[in-house]
């Protein structure tokens, strides 16, 4: 039997979710929901579901197989993929976001054996006009989703075994890159700049003595830059895994291509990494040596970049936490460390995503390193 519930969205609107449920010797055995905007819709749904599903043999094990893998359109697709993702832990916000996006548009409501290039230009033309909270959405960003709408569809056929055809992408690409919809994203070179760190630090300093305050940043922020650590690791790291006669510690789940889960690596606490490390721990033998979430450091982060001067408004240009981590890999590049021996602390595993992305020499202080190596030679 269906029934229809009236809810309040996110945004303070009404919804109406249309549940369906359908029973075998007293017990539940197939579930489906759906939430609309108008209550015309959710009552339209659940007729034509009532109908399809009428006559069906639910002593069947087949049958609730058939209906597991039923797919009619993107939209279905693109829900099938999020809740396989949710079911592996493999979720993340950033990604559940983009889903989010491409469900609400219109080339959703498409059959998925049906979809054309012109349903894809059509869905990244109104991405760069309206893109989110009143922005249009840039290139790069336009070039995500595709790559997230790719990742749905190469996964359609292994394992839901339904063919879904892949030409309307390509056939879209020529429009795409004519019109300047789609770009590779700029390679951030951002490192703090003179000054900014130490103005960033020192309102810390000052955050960090408010006996209010739980979270203690002046600590997490010189670590960073030290280490090249992303938040999610420093809040993650065990005083259980700090090996205090090597000056290690062994960082938990490393963010990897391939896989997150069980990809640990043990880290050397150079500089003044290994004197806050043990800072913290003083007194304790066990538990988080920084017992916060990631999201509280970001958030904090940026209000102490306000009240230091730092921050602009402006996202390209700002510093941003993740930034400390080219800081900190910069900085041993500087030192005359190989990028080998940088990517141990860092834990990059190609090397050119290092010398890419998270390396940006200081130009001036090449002049310094150049001295230091003149000097060894006519020493």
């Amino acid at each position: 039997m269906a029934y229809i519930e009236k809810r309040k969205g996110r945004d303070g609107k009404p919804r109406w979710r249309a549940v369906i449920r359908k029973k075998f010797k007293g017990k539940i055995v197939f579930r489906d929901e759906n939430t609309f905007t108008t209550e015309a819709r959710a009552k339209t749904w659940s007729k034509r579901r009532e109908v399809e599903l009428e006559g069906l043999d639910w002593s069947d094990p087949n049958t609730l197989l058939m209906l597991e893998n039923r797919c009619e359109t993107l939209w279905d697709l693109l829900d099938k993929y999020e809740k396989e993702k949710e079911n592996k832990g493999a979720l993340k916000p950033s990604l559940k976001s983009v889903i989010k996006i491409l469900k609400e548009s219109n080339m959703a409501k498409r059959p998925y054996n049906q979809l054309t290039s012109k349903d894809l230009v059509g869905f990244c033309e109104d991405r760069k006009e309206n893109g989110n909270r009143g922005k249009g959405a840039s290139g790069s960003t336009i070039k995500k989703d595709l790559t997230i709408l790719s990742a749905v569809i190469n996964t359609a056929l292994p394992s839901w075994g339904l063919q879904v055809p892949k030409e309307f992408m390509e056939e879209a690409k020529p429009k795409l890159r004519n019109d300047k919809l789609v770009r590779n994203p700029i390679k951030r070179k951002r490192r703090p700049k003179e000054g900014e760190l130490e103005a960033i630090l020192k309102c810390a300093e000052k955050h960090d003595k408010d006996k209010r305050c739980r979270v203690k940043m002046k600590d997490i922020i010189e670590l960073a830059a030290e280490t090249a650590m992303r938040q999610e690791e420093i809040c993650k790291l065990e005083i259980e895994d700090v090996n205090w006669a090597a000056k290690t510690v062994v960082v938990r789940d490393r963010k990897d291509p391939e896989s997150t889960e069980g990809n640990d690596g043990e880290v050397a606490l150079l500089g003044r990494a290994f004197d806050i490390i043990k800072e913290r721990c003083e007194g304790r033998d066990k538990g988080k040596i920084f017992p916060y979430t990631a999201r509280s450091v970001s958030r904090l982060f940026l209000k102490l970049k306000k009240q230091a001067g730092v921050h602009t408004g402006d996202a390209h240009k700002d510093l941003r936490f993740h930034d400390l981590r080219r800081e900190g890999a910069s900085r041993l590049l500087e030192l005359g460390l190989t990028l080998e021996e940088v990517s141990t602390v860092t834990g990059h595993k190609d090397i050119s995503t290092l010398s890419d992305i998270y390396s940006s020499l200081h130009p001036q202080k090449l002049h310094n390193r150049y001295r230091q190596l003149n000097e060894i030679k006519t020493a």
